[in-house]
């Protein structure tokens, strides 16, 4: 069994940390698990070296 891709998000508007499963495409929308505010994540392919980021 393959682990799933995931990145970890701390919202900063509620102050949470969420794990955020990657699907397939170069694009995903995700909200934030308190308040709902959307947030739309870009990523490549190929990763990246950070495993963790911060929405503002």
């Amino acid at each position: 069994m393959t682990p799933r891709r995931f990145i970890g998000v701390y919202f900063k508007c509620c102050r949470v940390y969420n794990r955020i499963y990657l699907n397939e495409g170069p694009k995903q929308t995700t909200w934030c698990p308190k308040c709902g505010v959307a947030m739309e994540i870009t990523y490549s392919p190929t990763g990246s070296d950070k495993p963790f980021f911060t929405a503002e």
